[in-house]
């Protein structure tokens, strides 16, 4: 233990400058220069500028006569604090790699124990329980703010008894769920009675309560059913009894056919149906064209997706003569232009666009621009080419037509665009 104190950089010998230091430390007084050179050459017998241990042993044990007692004591006291701090240094890293090891096993059989989880149904990352509320309806920002909330442990993942605590604090009344779908179309549009301001919603918020509707009619037909509202419950809250279902579907059904429509549907989540002073008919066509620009641009994408654009097109330009009959509007070319791509150009026919029927969101133009903001990438129907001594109805503002410009009702939008120009062929 000596030997090891001495030698500093452990090459198995001690040089003079190690001994100097270590003799200095003790009692600088006494161990002078001169004194170390003296007794380090006369213990080098190989005189190769090194004590070797040997040669140290016997300048330690007082070998030719060279009593050591005034300072081995001190020494070795030094030697074998030293030793107790290297010992404990080599136990805490043992520790150290034992409780690393025993971490690393720890975290194996966590992650073990998480992937039969998955495996089974019964844990979920975050993608996955966003993408199911998704499916159920619900806004993105709402479905990230339900998975922070019920990851309690924080670990990334939503255990079965988590979702299960989720549910039951979030989703468990009829109240609790339409909350959900509110705050989904926007928070901040909910008024001081817990209804939502749909006159207030921005496209993205209106886009949220339609997509809501779609997610709920999982066939199509334009209907939910009191079946397809229990999948959707379910989803929310797996535990969800048939009496709560029924209780919602008797609160959303007003008319007590046995299924939701659309406007049920919204009544329910502003509170319509329950309101005494009912909505006047100007804040009833702005929902109404609201909600038709969402429906719509949602089919024409529906339609392009299932390559059913042209025939979707050719469904809304056979709306056209009913149309502008109840407008009292002239249809002086009445040509067909299919996209894609057709909208951005004049009509094939009269080579002007002075009224239009844009196929992307339903509405009629009486501007340069789609009143209803589409992108341009649908066909359209060219009502007319001239004016006809101001009879079209170009005078009134392209704010009209946003309103009650749109060909299609929400009761034909409503139906999914399969179903709809599977309608059409059977007519």
């Amino acid at each position: 233990m000596m030997f090891e104190l001495f030698d500093m950089d452990h090459d198995g010998k001690v040089t003079k400058e190690e001994m100097r230091r270590v003799l200095q430390a003790l009692d600088s007084a006494i161990w002078t220069d001169e004194k170390v050179d003296k007794v380090f050459t006369a213990f080098d017998s190989s005189e190769d500028e090194a004590l070797q241990f040997t040669e140290f042993w016997g300048w330690v044990c007082g070998h030719g006569g060279k009593a050591t007692d005034d300072f081995k004591p001190a020494l070795l006291n030094q030697a074998v604090e030293q030793d107790r701090e290297r010992r404990a240094k080599i136990d805490e890293r043992q520790d150290e790699r034992q409780a690393n090891k025993e971490a690393r096993e720890e975290k194996e059989q966590t992650k073990a124990r998480k992937d039969q989880e998955r495996a089974e149904g019964s844990r979920w990352t975050r993608e996955e329980f966003v993408q199911e509320k998704l499916q159920a309806g619900l806004s993105k920002e709402v479905a990230v703010k339900l998975f922070q909330s019920g990851d309690e442990d924080h670990d990334g993942d939503i255990t079965m008894q988590e979702k299960g605590w989720l549910a039951a604090e979030t989703a468990s009344t009829t109240k609790q769920i339409r909350g959900l779908y509110q705050t989904s179309a926007g928070a901040q549009n909910i008024d001081a009675k817990g209804n939502l301001d749909v006159k207030g919603l921005d496209s993205g918020g209106m886009d949220s309560v339609v997509q809501a509707f779609l997610a709920w009619d999982k066939d199509g037909n334009g209907c939910i059913s009191a079946e397809e509202l229990a999948q959707v419950l379910t989803v929310l809250n797996p535990k969800m009894g048939m009496q709560t279902v029924e209780a919602l579907c008797r609160e959303i059904d007003i008319n007590r056919d046995g299924s939701i429509d659309l406007k049920e549907f919204v009544d329910w989540l502003t509170g319509e149906a329950s309101k005494k002073k009912k909505m006047k008919k100007k804040a009833k066509e702005e929902q109404d064209a609201k909600l038709a620009r969402s429906l719509h641009e949602k089919r024409a994408a529906e339609a392009i997706e299932l390559k059913l654009q042209t025939e979707f097109e050719t469904i809304q330009h056979k709306q056209l003569d009913s149309f502008c009959a109840r407008k009292k509007l002239t249809m002086s070319c009445g040509t067909l232009n299919l996209g894609p791509g057709g909208a951005s150009g004049p009509c094939k026919t009269c080579n002007a666009k002075h009224g239009w029927l844009c196929h992307g969101c339903g509405f009629v133009s009486w501007s340069e621009d789609c009143v209803g903001g589409c992108k341009k990438k649908f066909g359209w129907s060219c009502i007319s080419g001239k004016c006809e001594k101001k009879r079209c109805g170009c005078k009134k503002k392209p704010e009209i037509w946003q309103k009650t410009g749109n060909v299609h009702s929400l009761a034909a939008l409503s139906m999914s665009a399969k179903n709809m120009v599977e309608a059409a062929k059977e007519q």
